[in-house]
């Protein structure tokens, strides 16, 4: 009872356990203090509130609670260098026990979040090491790494986290990793000091302004990258200003990287893309993130030096956006303490576009790359708009979009902004020149409406595509993303000729290349009818190299089967649809110097017969559908040797097949 007198107090050291069972033992006390008491049999109220922890003798005693492993002792300070030359400071040695050892400190009162929701501390450590300092009541922690290069102050920001009655943290280093300070001390051995509660948040702008690190901004590093501010030390091309942002990624997470604190909130109603200046010395994908809204998009650096990125979140804007994440190389283990030069980026300038690069109105018309276009890069492709390095043939016009496919994703590409909306009223088939020195397959996408096309490529210089997305069109198509060899890592610091590729003028038909309407009759490809290639599969109409035997029109369909999907082949779109009131059987004649089976597919009805051919030159297949036809059939495809992967660039006389007269018989089967 507060209320009465007390002149003496009992102190019991390990209780309940007798002597003989303790063993000989010694223990020390001091500065025995009585808090509160009002004198009528109540508290005073409310605890002392929380102030900087430093450490110092004034302050003591310091109550520590270890566990799993981590030991805790207050010692003088035997860093006293940079930033901490008090006298005094903690030591944290995490021994072998648990993942999570650690020690959970007794603060001098509670925390009065009114004041600032970001804990400052400053940690000193030889090496790299994760450092999660956890609101005790509330549970809730922040994780910030230290770049291991002595006394750092780090930050550790609850913005959203924070409530009443925490009176206790607890500290973890490098959690989830068992410590060995008893054989390894200089690596397990970390001090801790100044463990103070921020002032409010000071950014005076209601509205987020070009960040040029001029002066620095406030990061809260995370799972081993380290931003910081440092003087520009590649003061060339674009980027000439005195500061830039340092981004360093150490062993750690795979998602390392770090949030900024931007200088005010952002203002989407003029524009929805970021754009960031980015050093960097090899092909990387950095990762930009809006927190709250909780949306990323990831661009990839082609490794040139600086590079200015757009980060477009078209749809995807929203209000309270105050911070950004950056990741770079996401996915990957960083290594900055071993290979500072691959794992150290800079960047600078991030900005919000002043309005959009592409028109704000209007039709899509041809895009000739000239002036440039925009991209939004992804996974390891990156497109730009150069001078065109292949002024033959088709092309010849001055500029032209590059693809290259730099390692990533499978699925590396680019989305290029059209400079209108499509309108599909007159044609549903894109054309686009392409230039590639091998044989590859190139998707074709309609961003909106989430459709694609394939079309192989046979790798002879520039060839005109055809994409054809008859039946799935739509309203709203600004975008198109394209994507060379789908499913393939690309490589193209390693092996340039292979994985650089040219695309231009890419174009709606004008009007589609078969009849608009009319009965099917027999194709005999004089003149040259529309394939959809597919899987390494590439259809032509060429002079018929075959003139003998049973065809010796002027014109035939040539095959080739390249290196794909073993499904490889071509769609075609007959000159009209298909009666099949007076039969059910199609004919086709087909050349090929070895045995091969031909299937042959109805498309819309979705039925296929396969017929072999026994490589004797010409031969006239035949392809009974009977029981399995109907309305609708415009088109029909073509397989050789299902099943099989083609290799039309290493054994061209056994992957090139050659067909022609397709036609459907006159009586029935």
């Amino acid at each position: 009872n507060p209320s009465y007198t007390f002149d003496k107090v009992s102190i019991f050291f390990n209780f309940g356990t007798d002597g003989a069972t303790a063993g000989e033992k010694t223990y020390f006390w001091d500065d025995i203090t009585f808090i509160g008491g009002s004198g009528n049999g109540s508290s005073t109220g409310a605890a002392p509130a929380f102030s900087t922890t430093d450490f110092e003798p004034a302050g003591a005693p310091y109550t520590f609670g270890d566990f799993g492993g981590g030991a805790v002792t207050v010692i003088d300070n035997p860093q006293s260098a940079g930033i901490n030359t008090s006298a005094t400071v903690a030591q944290m040695q995490k021994f072998a026990g648990e993942v999570f050892g650690g020690s959970t400190l007794t603060l001098n009162g509670e925390v009065d979040f009114s004041e600032g929701s970001t804990f400052t501390m400053k940690v000193f450590a030889s090496r790299s090491v994760e450092v999660l300092f956890k609101l005790e009541g509330l549970n809730v922690e922040r994780s910030v790494t230290h770049a291991g290069s002595g006394w750092e102050e780090l930050s550790f920001d609850f913005a959203g986290d924070t409530g009443a009655d925490v009176t206790k943290i607890s500290l973890f280093f490098d959690l989830g990793t068992v410590g060995d300070a008893g054989g390894d001390a200089d690596n397990w051995t970390f001090l801790f000091d100044d463990i103070a509660l921020g002032a409010a948040a000071a950014e005076a702008p209601s509205a987020f302004a070009t960040t040029d690190f001029e002066p620095s901004e406030t990061f809260a590093n995370f799972e081993g990258g380290v931003a910081t501010v440092i003087d520009n030390p590649q003061i060339v091309g674009i980027n000439t200003s005195a500061t830039v942002g340092q981004m360093q990624k150490f062993a750690g997470a795979t998602f390392g990287g770090s949030t900024l604190t931007l200088n005010g909130e952002v203002d989407f109603s003029a524009s929805s893309a970021f754009t960031m200046k980015v050093f960097a010395s090899r092909s990387v994908d950095v990762l930009f993130k809006l927190e709250g809204l909780n949306v990323e998009r990831t661009v990839t650096h082609a490794g040139s030096g600086w590079e200015e990125l757009s980060f477009d979140f078209d749809g995807d804007t929203g209000a309270g956006v105050t911070k950004i994440t950056l990741i770079f190389d996401n996915g990957t283990v960083g290594d900055a303490a071993g290979d500072a030069d691959n794992w150290t980026f800079y960047f600078d300038d991030v900005a919000l576009s002043v309005a959009p690069l592409e028109p704000a109105a209007g039709a899509f018309s041809a895009t000739d790359f000239e002036p440039a276009e925009t991209f939004a890069n992804f996974e390891g492709g990156v497109a730009t708009v150069i001078d065109n390095p292949q002024v033959v043939g088709i092309n010849t016009s001055a500029r032209v979009g590059q693809m290259q496919k730099f390692a990533g994703a499978t699925f590396g590409g680019s989305t290029l902004t059209l400079n209108g909306e499509v309108d599909f009223s007159a044609s549903s088939t894109f054309t686009m020149k392409v230039f590639a020195s091998r044989s590859v397959d190139v998707l074709f996408k309609l961003e909106g409406l989430n459709v694609e096309r394939t079309v192989t490529h046979a790798g002879s210089g520039w060839e005109e595509l055809s994409f054809d997305f008859d039946g799935d069109t739509g309203a709203g198509v600004t975008k198109i993303t394209l994507i060379f060899d789908n499913g393939t890592v690309g490589d193209a610091a390693g092996d340039a000729d292979n994985w650089t590729f040219y695309f231009d003028d890419v174009a709606l038909s004008v009007a589609p290349l078969e009849p608009a309407a009319g009965a099917f009759s027999a194709t005999d490809f004089e003149p040259a009818e529309t394939f959809a290639n597919f899987e390494g599969g590439v259809a032509t109409v060429i002079d018929n190299p075959q003139v003998v035997g049973i065809n010796t029109s002027a014109r035939v369909g040539q095959m080739q089967k390249f290196a794909g999907a073993t499904f490889g082949g071509s769609t075609l779109t007959l000159n009209g649809e298909v009666d099949f009131s007076a039969s059910s059987t199609f004919t086709m004649k087909v050349f090929a110097s070895r045995s091969v089976d031909v299937l042959f597919k109805l498309e819309g009805l979705n039925v296929e017969r396969t017929v072999t051919h026994a490589g004797s030159g010409w031969e006239e297949l035949s392809f009974d559908f009977d029981g399995d036809t109907g309305a609708g059939v415009t088109k029909i495809t073509f397989i050789f040797d299902n099943g099989t992967a083609g290799d039309a660039a290493g054994d061209a006389d056994n992957w090139t097949f050659y067909f022609d007269d397709i036609a459907l018989t006159g009586g029935g089967s």
